[in-house]
């Protein structure tokens, strides 16, 4: 076979392993705004460049999901560009201890605290138990011995001050709480929405909010760690001669490729692995 007389045919295979929303231009998802990949840059060295693009109208918020492993190389390339508006900030979920992140909180749960333990932190807060309002003075632990044969459980009192005097509750009495103070309350729920959200160890959100009032276009870039793209050839003799390169691509992200520019580059570009998102706490002397 001549090189003259041979067609050379090259076909993309593209595998998607774990598929997000189409979206073909931008659109509202709760409070973000859905960004569509529009070009994937991907290298035989185990690297790939992503680049999100669409229109969008004055301030949103795009939220895009990443594997843990990946945070570092997000945090270390990303672009970010608003051609008639302002990034005003890249915000992303701490890789600190979940123990650490929730003693940071007014309300502390980290350790599993009991009711009994969770009531003494808010010495002083506003409550209502079961019906009744005041301010909670603390909690009284007693030792009982009780049964046959005999043992020694502890009962908790809870006591609350309000204008009418001191009202004592036994813990195993109370039907329900209400934290008052708004600010506390937010805190718990804040410190439990951290719980819930450390159990996803697999993808972390990264939120990007944009600030403008104009409709305009907005682009989002960043390298990351991706499959090798593979080769594979077939040869067609049974009439002119035929060469067909096959390349096969993983998509390993949470977005449907439609409409995407594919490159697919044999090269090693430069990239360094650093640990940007871990915090970093100094001992000080």
């Amino acid at each position: 076979m001549r090189a003259s007389t041979a067609r050379v045919a090259f076909i993309v295979l593209i595998l998607t392993l774990s598929a997000g929303l189409p979206g073909t231009l931008a659109q509202n998802r709760g409070d973000f705004t859905d960004l569509p990949v529009t070009k994937a840059v991907l290298f035989s060295s185990g690297v790939g460049y992503f680049e999100h693009e669409g229109m969008i109208d004055g301030s949103v918020n795009v939220r895009l999901m990443f594997k843990t492993d990946q945070i570092n190389d997000v945090l270390k390339s990303m672009v970010l560009m608003d051609e008639d508006g302002n990034v005003a900030s890249v915000t992303y979920a701490s890789n600190d201890p979940v123990d650490r992140a929730l003693k940071s909180f007014g309300v502390d749960i980290s350790g599993n605290p009991s009711l009994a333990e969770l009531l003494n932190q808010l010495r002083g807060a506003q409550v209502t138990v079961n019906n009744a309002g005041g301010k909670i003075l603390g909690v009284e632990s007693q030792d009982k011995v009780v049964g046959t044969p005999p043992a020694k459980v502890t009962e908790h009192t809870l006591r609350i001050f309000s204008n009418g005097g001191i009202q004592s509750f036994p813990m195993a009495s109370i039907k329900s709480l209400k934290l008052e103070d708004p600010k506390l309350q937010g805190e718990l729920n804040e410190a439990l929405s951290l719980l819930i959200g450390s159990r996803n160890t697999d993808r972390k959100p990264v939120d990007i909010h944009f600030v403008g009032k104009a409709r305009r276009k907005v682009r989002i870039g960043y390298l990351v760690e991706s499959p090798v793209w593979k080769t594979s050839y077939r040869l067609d003799l049974t009439d002119k001669p035929l060469l067909q390169g096959w390349a096969i691509v993983e998509n390993t992200s949470d977005t449907d490729w439609a409409k995407v520019s594919l490159s697919l580059i044999s090269g090693r570009p430069i990239s360094f692995i650093q640990d940007l998102y871990t915090p970093l706490y100094l001992q000080r002397p």
